[in-house]
């Protein structure tokens, strides 16, 4: 779940934005691999919370 961690303090705002939607995509291509039913709603989960995450600059970041 490393994957769903971000700096939140980012210098740079695009690039986080843009690191985190290829994160989410990372954990959405992980989900088919999950073993129980509930790991894959979580992992789906997560990836669609980071999509929603709103990066507003440096120390300013939320849902």
């Amino acid at each position: 779940m490393g994957k769903a961690l971000t700096n939140p303090f980012p210098d740079d705002v695009e690039k986080t934005k843009k690191e985190i939607r290829e994160r989410a995509d990372e954990l959405d291509s992980m989900v088919g691999q999950a073993s129980d039913e509930k790991l894959r709603t979580a992992v789906a989960e997560t990836a669609r919370k980071m999509r929603s995450v709103e990066v507003e600059g440096r120390g300013r970041a939320g849902p």
